[in-house]
């Protein structure tokens, strides 16, 4: 659903009716962008009103706000004060998703002196207690799954990335989530996904793929250097420009040649920006242009002082080259102009770290953890500093902290089993958890 400054475009991209065939014009004038008709007017252009005007379908008195289409598929969300955006993806109110995800839905959105509880207690009494019907968009709980590591989230996120009665930006966003499942039978049924009639199933396919070993990518990525559609060459080009040119075969290698000058275009087009210069650091880095790469980090920052991905990026690359102390000043200098970045008081933490301070390092990843309380890694690192601190109690603590959010985390499940033993615990919450973690890794 539409959420902060994303484009509309990309809740109408899940609705069922762009997979139907209805596009922008079919609802809006292509200049004026005014719409077609007023009011619920315009949604009967194709549906029947006396089908869905009646009280039997919308439940509300009809002279009631509520009763209007757009206040239960379209519901809108006003940002700075003044730009209100209706989402597009025209979905079936769902508040006993709100229960179960935390989800947004439209009814909370009118009703809000109740909770999501009472919305779906109401659908449920109009439905009979039948189960709520599913809508169009399908892979919520796949998503939320994925978000917390929950074991099952694997097979969920394959199962809709496959579903071809679903969005392709839906099946894609599975894809990218499967990031994090790419063991053999994930990487080779995606296999087949490169090949997909959407292109941003096959971009997001490749971007995936960028984390498998080398010999898988010059397996499955160079036919995508000649993709039709720049996105999902330019993607390919990516995923592969870490790998020793050397290592490629040379027809491949001009193709990726043609690609990467492709990309590296369309970052020019956006030189102004931070993310441009960003991404050409990280392109420059690895092709092995340090030089190169540093000198576009710096202009990102020089474009937009508190972007902290590329402070973060040169700060690394100068540890890597041995500038350890041009690296903590960088940090101290990016902190200054954005103190409320999660991601560089951990980065400074790490560097504090490796300086032996591990007092002033342990408060730098404590205020990471402060400002980004769902980084599962954030949490995890200043546990196990804690824990090297000699503060045990406070690192389980926060370990406890962590798991409670992502369950699963393997990391953190290892390290709250292993310090509990060697405190004597033979048996401790989260034991079966990692068993049950293990035995799948052994299934696949």
């Amino acid at each position: 659903q539409v959420l902060d400054e994303v484009y509309v475009y990309g809740s109408f991209l899940q609705s069922r009716m762009h997979a139907a065939g209805v596009t922008c014009s079919d609802c809006h004038q292509p200049h004026p962008l005014k719409l077609r008709a007023d009011g619920d007017a315009l949604c009967a252009t194709c549906h029947v009103a006396l089908r869905y005007a009646g009280r039997q379908h919308h439940r509300h008195d009809p002279a009631d706000e509520g009763a209007r289409c757009v206040a239960c598929h379209m519901p809108a969300t006003t940002y700075m004060g003044v730009d209100p955006r209706h989402d597009h993806s025209f979905r079936i109110p769902r508040p006993d998703l709100s229960v179960e995800l935390g989800v947004s839905n439209a009814c909370s959105g009118c009703h809000a002196d109740r909770d999501a509880a009472w919305a779906a207690t109401q659908v449920a009494d109009w439905r009979d207690g039948k189960p709520a019907t599913p809508g169009y968009p399908r892979h919520a709980r796949a998503l939320a799954a994925a978000s917390q590591g929950l074991p099952d989230a694997r097979n969920a996120l394959l199962e809709v990335a496959f579903d071809h009665g679903q969005s392709a930006i839906a099946r894609a966003s599975a894809i990218v989530a499967l990031g994090a499942w790419l063991d053999r039978g994930v990487v080779e049924t995606l296999a087949a996904s490169l090949k997909d009639p959407d292109p941003l199933v096959r971009r997001a396919t490749a971007e995936a793929l960028a984390a498998t070993p080398p010999m898988i990518r010059t397996q499955l990525l160079p036919a995508r250097l000649n993709d039709p559609v720049r996105d999902v060459r330019q993607a390919a080009a990516v995923s592969l420009s870490q790998l020793p040119l050397d290592s490629l075969d040379p027809a491949v290698n001009d193709a990726l040649s043609v690609a990467l000058a492709d990309y590296r275009a369309t970052l020019h087009l956006d030189a102004d920006r931070a993310e441009a210069q960003h991404n050409l650091g990280v392109l420059l880095a690895n092709l092995g242009d340090l030089g190169g790469a540093e000198a576009a980090y710096l202009k990102a920052m020089a474009i937009e002082p508190g972007y902290a991905p590329a402070s973060v990026n040169l700060s690394d690359l100068l540890r890597e080259s041995g500038r350890e102390e041009e690296a903590g000043e960088l940090l101290e200098r990016a902190l200054s102009n954005a103190p409320e970045e999660g991601m560089l008081h951990h980065t400074r933490g790490l560097w504090l770290v490796r300086q032996q301070q591990r007092d002033v390092a342990l408060a730098a990843l404590q205020r990471a953890t402060e400002l980004e309380p769902d980084n599962a890694r954030f949490g995890y690192v200043l546990a196990v500093g804690l824990h090297g601190a000699g503060q045990v109690d406070a690192a389980l603590a926060e370990i406890d902290r962590v798991l409670a959010r992502w369950p699963y985390d393997r990391d953190s499940l290892a390290a709250a089993v292993i310090w509990r033993q060697q405190l004597g615990v033979a048996t401790s919450p989260y034991d079966e958890r990692l068993l049950e973690l293990q035995r799948l890794a052994r299934g696949r």
